[in-house]
């Protein structure tokens, strides 16, 4: 699992999200630049780079 949190997330923050992490089997926690907490408003390409990162992880047993 790969939890992801925007630098600009006034919901929750990167410390927040690196507990929960930590208490989820094999999950990691990562601060994306530049982005707000609403879906709506997040770098599409920013995420895909993300998912793919993760995929290419996955597959390779990482």
């Amino acid at each position: 699992m790969h939890l992801l949190v925007g630098d600009r997330d006034d919901s929750v923050s990167l410390r927040e999200t690196a507990h929960a992490a930590s208490r989820l089997p094999h999950a990691r926690a990562s601060l994306l630049a530049h982005t707000p907490h609403p879906i709506e408003q997040v770098d599409v390409a920013c995420i895909a780079r993300e998912v793919s990162d993760l995929a290419q992880r996955l597959s390779s047993g990482g």
